[in-house]
Formats: C-alpha cells, sequence, structure tokens
C-alpha cells in the first residue's frame, strides 16, 4: 500500500484540542465563585498564549505526530490496517525486537564493568569508561548509551552521571541478572516444554542430573541469580502479608516457613513478631550451605534461638513436618513447581502439620476460571512459560479455584481466597478447636 499524505489540519487540531479544553476548564472554574479570579488570570494574554502555544506543541510531540507517523508509515509498510495494527501494537510491545533481552543484557554488562559505581563519582565519559576497564571506547559508548535511554543514567555534554541509592541498584541488577541468567536460557526452549511437558530448559542448560531448578541452584553459580531474585520477590510479598495480616501473625506462637528458601520470610517476620517461633524447610544443600545457607544466615542474624531450620527434600520422600502443633503454616511461591498429586500429598502432610485450628496459608501468582488477573504491576500468564520450561518437570500455573478445591479435598476447612494486585492469598484451617 502507498503511504497516506498528512492530514493538512494536524497542527490545527493540535491547537484545538487544549484550546478547547483550556475554554471548557476556565467555564468551570468561572462558575465557582471563588475561583473567578483565578480564571481571570488564566486568561491574561501574557499567561494563557504560552500556556496554549507550549501545550499544543507538546500535544503535537506526544499525539498527533506518533499517531500520523503510525498511521502513515508503519501501519501500511507492514500491510496493515492501522486500526488493526492499534489494536496488535501493545501486544507486540511486550516482545520488541532488541528491546528487553537487549537491555537485561547491557544492565548486566554495566554491574560487570562497574559503570554505576563509575558515575557515581564524577560525571563519566566513554573515553573514561574505556580506559578505566581496558574495553574499546566505541563499546563503552554502547554501554552508556542504553542505560540513558532506560533512565539509569543522566547524560549531558561532559559525561554521564546518576544518583541512585545502593538500594535502587541492587534491585535493577537482580532483575537484569533473572533475565539473563534463568529466564532466557531457559525460557528459550518453551516449545518442547509444552510437547513433553517436562522442564526442558531446565535440563537444556544446567544438564539432566537436576530434579528441579531448586537443586539446581545450589551448584550452579549462575542460579545465585534465581535466589536473588526470589529474595526480592519475598521481601514484597512479606511485607504485604504483615500489613494486611497482622492480627493472624501476631497470634500465631509457632509458624513453618515451608520451601522457605534462605531465611528471608523467616527473618523478617522475626524481627517483627519476636514471640514467634519459626521453623524454615528447604532443601538440605539450600539450608546447610556453608556461605550463604538458611542455616549461616539466620546464625549471622543472630536469630538462631528465634529460628529453626528443618532440611528435607521432597522429591526423595513425603513430608513428615517436626512437630504437630503450628499455628501457621506458611507456603511462598512454591506451589506452581508442583505436580497436581505432589500438591495433594504436601497438603495433606502440611495437615498434619497444624494444631486443630491452625491457618494454612499459600501465596504466589494463581490464574482464575473465571477472572482476568493480569493489573499494571503483573501479568500472571506471563509468569507461566517459565513454571513451565524451568523449574521441574510437571510445573504449571494453578488457577486459585483448583487450589481451593483440592485444600477442601485435603481436608481443610473454611477455605477462601484474596486476589491482591500482584498475587492471590489463600487462608485455610485445620478443623477443630
Amino acid at each position: 500500500r502507498r503511504a497516506r499524505r498528512a492530514p493538512p489540519l494536524g497542527r490545527a487540531m493540535a491547537v484545538l484540542h487544549p484550546a478547547l479544553v483550556f475554554v471548557l476548564l476556565g467555564a468551570l472554574l468561572g462558575s465557582a465563585p471563588g475561583l473567578r479570579k483565578f480564571y481571570a488570570l488564566l486568561w491574561r494574554p501574557y499567561i494563557a498564549v504560552p500556556v496554549l502555544l507550549f501545550w499544543s506543541t507538546q500535544f503535537y510531540d506526544v499525539v498527533i505526530r506518533p499517531m500520523y507517523f503510525m498511521r502513515t508509515w508503519i501501519a501500511p509498510s507492514w500491510g496493515l490496517e492501522f486500526s488493526e495494527y492499534m489494536m496488535l501494537a501493545p501486544a507486540v510491545s511486550r516482545f520488541n525486537p532488541l528491546q528487553s533481552a537487549s537491555a537485561a543484557q547491557t544492565v548486566f554488562t554495566a554491574f560487570e564493568l562497574d559503570v554505576f559505581q563509575l558515575a557515581r563519582r564524577h560525571e563519566l565519559s566513554p573515553s573514561a569508561l574505556a580506559k578505566a576497564q581496558n574495553i574499546t571506547e566505541g563499546g563503552a559508548r554502547v554501554v552508556l548509551e542504553v542505560l540513558a535511554e532506560l533512565g539509569l543514567l543522566r547524560k549531558s555534554l561532559s559525561g554521564f552521571s546518576h544518583e541512585w541509592s545502593d538500594a535502587a541498584l541492587d534491585l535493577t541488577r537482580r532483575n537484569a541478572a533473572f533475565v539473563r541468567n534463568v529466564e532466557l536460557p531457559l525460557v528459550s526452549h518453551l516449545t518442547e516444554a509444552v510437547r513433553t511437558g517436562r522442564a526442558v530448559g531446565l535440563h537444556k542448560a544446567f544438564g539432566s542430573k537436576y530434579k528441579s531448578l531448586y537443586h539446581a541452584r545450589t551448584e550452579v553459580p549462575e542460579l545465585v541469580a534465581w535466589t536473588d531474585m526470589m529474595n526480592s520477590v519475598s521481601a514484597v510479598a512479606i511485607n504485604t502479608i504483615m500489613g494486611r495480616c497482622d492480627r493472624l501473625l501476631s497470634q500465631a506462637k509457632r509458624m513453618l516457613d515451608f520451601c522457605g528458601n534462605e531465611g528471608q520470610n523467616a527473618m523478617t517476620l522475626a524481627r517483627n513478631y519476636p514471640g514467634m517461633q519459626i521453623t524454615v524447610h528447604d532443601l538440605p544443600a539450600v539450608i546447610e550451605n556453608p556461605e550463604r545457607g538458611t542455616a549461616a544466615r539466620i546464625r549471622d542474624a543472630g536469630l538462631d534461638k528465634q529460628i529453626s531450620v528443618f532440611p528435607w527434600d521432597l522429591t526423595t520422600r513425603p513430608f513428615e513436618p517436626p512437630r504437630s502443633d503450628y499455628d501457621l503454616v506458611m507456603l511462598m511461591n512454591c506451589v506452581n513447581e508442583w505436580r497436581r498429586e505432589e500438591l495433594d500429598r504436601n497438603l495433606r502432610a502440611l495437615l498434619g502439620a497444624l494444631r486443630p485450628g491452625g491457618t494454612l496459608v499459600i501465596f504466589g501468582s494463581f490464574s482464575s476460571r473465571s477472572r482476568v488477573l493480569a493489573t499494571d504491576i503483573y501479568s500472571v500468564w506471563l509468569a507461566a512459560p517459565y513454571f513451565v520450561a524451568a523449574t521441574q518437570d510437571g510445573g504449571q500455573l494453578y488457577d486459585y479455584e483448583e487450589l481451593e478445591e483440592a485444600a477442601s479435598a485435603a481436608g481443610y476447612a473454611d477455605v477462601r481466597t484474596e486476589v491482591w494486585e500482584v498475587a492471590c492469598i489463600i487462608f485455610m484451617k485445620k478443623p477443630g478447636a
């Protein structure tokens, strides 16, 4: 198709739109007696004219010009009607070529080259970065310019700089490392994974000897990125739970953190609820790792009198809880990795860990049979390829309704689900008391 010519009234529309809004706003403000002076002030030429000119220019640059470009050049070039292109664009923009993967790798490279440390001290030029890290000046400029486009560096004539806090940089590093070291290499095998029902990405990336990603993370250095990301996710989850379930947590004297990873949730709870005794369960290799294992982290935090550990490999034998009088059991971001038979078996075992009237809480990203749970913050189904291709054979994304049914079948009562901004939380009780 031939490209359409620009509409002759394009700039006129850009001016008329804000002018109309300006008039309507003035009319509304002027109708209130107390705001008439303000309305009169707005209409003074030395105020109204600059505002209209600025607004019309911004509206033209931000709305009219991009829309004209898409209608005149982009859509016809790809053989699309403009209306179809506008409906398609939001979806395609999520995986535009040379975007997310390149961004993650560039950020990862920037941390390897200490770019953010160098740019914090003073404005960093490509030549200065090249000299400091013994790289090419052209390569240095690529890294700096990409970071500036991402909004991670501020660009000026004299160089690149930033004012990010250590916490902001740590979050940026964790996200980039996870995408680069975990998501991209593992989810790239999704086609075979959906054909076979096996975690093909896990097996091809790290070998078939690992039963799950959680076994691999104890031996594969690159998977530190997975643990860091899970700790980052858990920080949001546990703070949200504390904010919304304070009464439940305050009443719990004993709690089991099932599949508790490196103990971050348990340590956060221990600091905020000093009367709570907590047991953290995870794989023996995770619990006992001498460098960053759960037991070592708890001991280093000085919380070993309040938090105990319970190593157990769920893939070798059914779980046997260390005691049967927990007030609360928490499952945080671990259920989607289990096959249905594993889910049923673990729910039954955890029922035996609770005292009568005790509560089990399941927190995670789950779908729904009847609702769309995607939000501006998080897309539930975009996480599903990771569970299928990367975690372990049989990984999936559960509907929360199925989890409710499984809980009832396992013997729990008062099962209910709350849908929060970034996850679902399912509450259930052991009958009695």
